[in-house]
């Protein structure tokens, strides 16, 4: 009875994640109207779409390598503590989240619907860089490294969402690409832990509640402008850029240090966003 209440809210979390990620891939790839209004978010926000922004949103590239450098630093760090569950863990988020994230945009698990010509046709979803970018700041809380710390985590965590913003801006990705990667190494993100290591006995907290509301409304006005809602684009956008926000805070906040030592650090780090 204790392993299931432990197993509970990870594997809910989990479930949540994959069935959000499940059902935006349906509606965006799969609808006409979810189409229509994906490729329209290709033009949100013209003022920041000049030349000048555009090349500036380069540094997309730079931000997940960054973030990907960090975790493989708190990689080290953690074999060196032989903290050997919370490295093979973190290997297989970062791997599983960029194998996914391939093998969907390549049609392997789910092709795109030709329903019509709407920006470019080849499929985009999910977006490999957020995926791996949320992957990455996942990893650090699970190896707990000695440095990190409310104010690193925080660093991370707003990084990850430029990723997620500069893919929308740079016309690399539409809006469901962005929203889906984040879902996805969110939902593997939850699954992994529910596996490997259960988190204590605790619920979510008055804070990530908020943030799942936010992140749920955010949601819900993105997928009822898919469905054909006559709503602005940039309003839609922004929803789901706080929609985007709000759950990779909850992933973020709600993983639990996997490694076994600093255990008097863990309790603190473990909460810190």
């Amino acid at each position: 009875m204790t392993a299931v209440r432990e197993l509970s809210t990870p594997a809910a979390f989990a479930v949540m994640f994959g069935s959000a990620f499940a059902l935006l891939a349906v509606v965006a790839l799969w609808t006409q109207n979810g189409q229509r209004f994906d490729a329209s978010t290709l033009g949100a926000f013209d003022a920041l779409r000049s030349d000048a922004f555009v090349r500036a949103y380069g540094v997309r590239d730079w931000l997940v390598g960054a973030l990907l450098v960090v975790a493989a630093v708190a990689g080290v760090e953690a074999l060196v503590r032989r903290a050997w569950r919370a490295v093979a863990a973190s290997v297989v988020l970062i791997g599983l989240s960029l194998v996914a994230s391939f093998a969907f945009k390549a049609g392997w698990l789910l092709e795109r619907a030709d329903l019509g010509d709407f920006a470019y046709s080849y499929n985009t979803f999910p977006s490999g860089h957020t995926a791996a970018a949320l992957a990455a700041v996942v990893a650090v809380v699970w190896l707990n490294p000695r440095w990190m710390g409310r104010t690193a985590l925080v660093v991370l965590a707003v990084a990850c969402g430029a990723v997620a913003v500069v893919s929308l801006l740079s016309f690399a990705h539409r809006l469901s690409d962005v929203l889906g990667g984040v879902l996805l190494a969110g939902a593997l993100a939850f699954a992994i832990t529910a596996v490997v290591a259960p988190w204590p006995r605790r619920r979510p907290d008055r804070w990530v509640y908020g943030a799942l509301g936010a992140s749920a409304a955010g949601g819900t006005v993105v997928g009822v402008a898919m469905l054909g809602a006559n709503v602005p684009v940039d309003l839609v956008v922004a929803a789901g850029f706080v929609g985007c926000a709000a759950a990779i805070a909850v992933v973020v906040r709600m993983q639990h240090p996997m490694s076994r030592e600093r255990r008097a650090d863990s309790r603190v780090s473990s909460r810190v966003i």
